[in-house]
């Protein structure tokens, strides 16, 4: 379940994988390991998840506030 949530965060943020990385505070090898098939995958932790999740909230809103400052 996390591993969806996160793809759907990282499509709608469009973060590259080291941008993940800074932002949510794991490192790039870590990171490479989230959300793919393999053997070695690995759910990314709630952590992670919670902090994309802000991060697409914190966005939104300055969206929202340049949309109002412009009209």
């Amino acid at each position: 379940m996390n591993a969806d949530r996160y793809q759907n965060l990282r499509r709608r943020l469009r973060l590259t994988k080291p941008e993940i990385a800074v932002a949510t505070g794991y490192s790039l090898g870590y990171v490479n390991r989230w959300g793919h098939s393999g053997e070695s995958a690995l759910q990314p932790p709630a952590a992670a998840i919670d902090r994309l999740a802000a991060l697409l909230r914190e966005r939104a809103l300055r969206d929202l506030a340049d949309t109002d400052r412009a009209g």
